[in-house]
C-alpha cells in the first residue's frame, strides 16, 4: 500500500486488497489524480485527521476492511470509519466518500447513504463498470453532490411496500421526478413515477446499468441517482 504518483488532487483509496486498491488507481488514471492507499479504518482516520486542508478531496472506501493492520476484517468496517469522517468533520475536512464494494445489498446501501457517502457502487474490473468509477469520481471531485442523496426515512415508509410488492426482485434506480422530467423526459417515458420520484427497474443489474451508461442524459445525472439492490 502507498502512494501513486501522479499530478492532481488526491484521492484517498481504503482498501486492504492490493489488487483492488491497484484496479481502482488504473481506473482513475484519467482523472488526472494522486492517489494514497491504505490498507485499515486506523490508517484511513489518522491520514484524513493530520494532513487538514492538504488531506485528499475524496476517499473511495471499502466495507469490509479491517481495524487497524494485521487485524482480522470487519464485515462492517468501513461504514464505522464512514460514520468517522462524516461525524467528526471539524476534525478532519467533509470530503465525499464513494463506498466500493463487492458484497453490495439494499440495506448496506441505505445505511451508507444515510451515514452521508457520496455514492455506492459495486465493486468490478469490467470496463463499463470502471466508467462508472470514473462518472461518480469525477463529479464528486467537482463538488456535484447529489440534489437528494436518498429518499427521506418517510418516504421509505410510505412507499417501500409499493417498491417491494410491485419491483421486489428487480434491481432499482429512483431519479427525481423534477430531473427526470427536464433532462431524461424521452429516456424515462414509461417509466412508473411514485412520491416523486421516477423507478426505473431492471431483473439483471447489468441490464439497468447499460441503460444508464449508454443514455447521455442519464449519465449527466449518475451523482443524483439513487440505487436500490433487489428488494426481494
Amino acid at each position: 500500500m502507498g502512494e501513486q504518483e501522479t499530478r492532481g488532487p488526491l484521492v484517498l483509496v481504503v482498501e486492504n486488497e492490493e489488487k483492488w486498491a491497484a484496479a481502482i488507481h488504473q481506473a482513475l488514471v484519467p482523472l488526472g489524480v494522486q492517489t494514497k492507499c491504505v490498507g485499515n479504518q486506523r490508517d484511513g482516520w489518522k491520514f484524513m485527521s493530520e494532513h487538514g486542508a492538504d488531506s485528499a478531496k475524496l476517499v473511495v472506501l471499502d466495507i469490509r476492511i479491517p481495524m487497524d493492520e494485521g487485524k482480522a476484517v470487519e464485515d462492517n468496517g468501513g461504514i464505522k470509519l464512514l460514520r468517522i469522517l462524516t461525524t467528526y468533520k471539524f476534525l478532519a475536512p467533509m470530503v465525499p466518500v464513494v463506498v466500493y464494494t463487492a458484497f453490495p445489498n439494499y440495506e448496506q446501501c441505505v445505511e451508507c447513504m444515510r451515514a452521508g457517502a457520496f455514492w455506492y457502487l459495486a465493486k468490478s474490473t469490467e470496463e463499463k463498470r470502471s466508467e462508472e468509477l470514473i462518472d461518480v469520481c469525477r463529479a464528486a471531485l467537482k463538488g456535484h453532490r447529489p440534489k437528494q442523496s436518498l429518499p427521506p426515512e418517510q418516504w421509505l415508509q410510505e412507499h417501500g411496500g409499493e417498491l417491494t410488492e410491485e419491483f421486489g426482485n428487480q434491481h432499482i434506480v429512483l431519479i427525481n421526478e423534477d430531473m427526470a422530467q427536464s433532462e431524461a423526459k424521452e429516456e424515462l417515458a414509461g417509466c412508473t413515477f411514485l412520491g416523486g420520484y421516477a423507478v426505473l427497474a431492471r431483473q439483471e443489474y447489468e441490464d439497468l446499468r447499460t441503460v444508464i451508461v449508454e443514455s447521455d442524459a442519464l449519465r449527466a445525472l449518475l451523482p443524483a441517482i439513487v440505487y436500490i439492490p433487489q428488494l426481494g
